[in-house]
């Protein structure tokens, strides 16, 4: 995926993190091509899928049984189950199970697979304000973008 806003691959002064917020906090509403946003639609599909057959597994059933003991019930819808969560503790669900069977989609740039970590976050944070689906895209286009750039950085050593 690629917006039309600069890389954020070329890290400031500051240091990394500092130079990818500030990338961040710059894209232009707008600035996502419609490529990029087809490319996202076919990672939130795939996410799906492999989101839902990860439900039924005995993981999933834990991490819920944990968070509702903890008193983390809340508003955040989850994949394929009845119970909500806080909008935290739904991330962290919806992406164990999308992690779950590990036949998500994968990117050489980031050596792993960006959909399963960054899109149970925009999932939770996007519903609980009131964000459009286009907004989510775009937020999955972006957050993309920055994993790609940390895993130029890293190189594959952290993902074997």
């Amino acid at each position: 995926m690629s917006s039309a806003s600069p890389s954020p691959t070329d890290p400031a002064e500051d240091g990394v993190t500092r130079a990818l917020a500030c990338w961040v906090a710059t894209v232009a509403r707008g600035a996502v091509t419609d490529r990029a946003r087809r490319c996202a639609r076919h990672a939130v599909l795939d996410w799906t899928g492999v989101t839902l057959a990860g439900t039924a597994e005995p993981l999933v059933a834990a991490l819920i049984g944990d968070a509702m003991a903890n008193g983390e019930s809340g508003s955040s819808p989850l994949m394929g189950r009845a119970e909500r969560l806080s909008p935290a503790f739904a991330a962290v669900v919806n992406g164990a199970a999308s992690h779950a069977l590990d036949f998500d989609e994968v990117n050489a740039r980031v050596h792993g697979h960006p959909t399963v970590a960054i899109l149970p976050a925009i999932l939770s944070a996007g519903q609980a304000r009131g964000a459009s689906g286009a907004d989510l895209l775009d937020a999955l286009v972006v957050g993309t973008e920055v994993a790609c750039a940390v895993g130029l950085m890293l190189g594959p050593a952290h993902y074997a």
